[in-house]
């Protein structure tokens, strides 16, 4: 076997290895401009859809969402005036009494140098109203004013403001008490207010003095505190001066 040509193994197939040139080599595909357009094209049309999309369901949303709420809304309006009631204390309307008291007549009467006659007709107590001050113990008088004869002098009559209720010695002020019950509800409950008008002999005036009294002290009497007056014309004046009326 000659070096030139060498031995055939059996079994085997010698293949002879050709080397490749670099040109000959596959080269790598780049993306094409065009196709890399289109797709970015492809994706802005679905970002832009699905935005209309989402756009459009809260746009139905709120469409529900709105009227829902204002229902809701007058709903709760209604529940609260209607359903919950309420009382405002510093201006309060038709608060209705829970006991209208015990009478207790007394009927004792005094007559003015003027010429007026002043009765204690009643004392009630035990008057009850939702809205009372703590300690409190509210006392209705009830006041008839008359002039038996035409007073030598006009518009001299007793007025509410001229009353004082006496406790323990001391004048108590008719308008420390206050139950925050309307004067149209004590009307119609029966204690009609004592007014500030004018009398003559065939119209006296009558009504209810309210006063509060601290628990635990009884009234003993009602003060009536004749104001000073001046005579007109004549000069001269007529005296103030004070008159009990007792109250058992």
């Amino acid at each position: 076997m000659s070096p030139n040509n060498p031995a055939q193994i059996p079994g085997s197939t010698r293949q002879e290895h050709q080397p490749v040139s670099q040109s000959d080599a596959p080269t790598p595909q780049s993306p094409s401009p065009t196709l890399g357009a289109d797709n970015n094209a492809v994706q802005l049309r679905r970002s832009a859809a699905e935005t209309q999309a989402l756009a459009k369901k809260i746009a139905i949303g709120l469409v529900i969402l709105v009227p829902t709420l204002f229902i809701l809304g007058l709903v709760l309006i209604m529940t609260h005036y209607h359903g919950t009631k309420t009382v405002d204390k510093s201006n309060p309307k038709n608060i209705i009494p829970t006991s209208l008291g015990t009478k207790k007549t007394i009927g004792h009467k005094i007559r003015t140098d003027l010429g007026y006659d002043i009765t204690v007709d009643e004392v009630v107590t035990g008057f009850r109203a939702p809205y009372v001050t703590e300690g409190i113990e509210p006392y209705f008088i009830k006041v008839t004013i008359a002039e038996p004869t035409r007073p030598t002098y006009l518009d001299t009559e007793p007025y509410p403001g001229d009353f004082e209720l006496i406790v323990n010695g001391q004048e108590l002020d008719q308008y420390s008490y206050d139950d925050h019950i309307t004067d149209t509800d004590l009307k119609k409950a029966g204690y009609a207010p004592l007014e500030s008008r004018s009398i003559t002999p065939t119209t006296p005036n009558s009504g209810y003095i309210q006063v509060g009294v601290p628990k635990g002290k009884t009234p003993t009497a009602l003060r009536y505190k004749q104001r000073k007056f001046q005579i007109l014309g004549e000069g001269g004046s007529i005296p103030a001066k004070d008159y009990d009326i007792p109250l058992r």
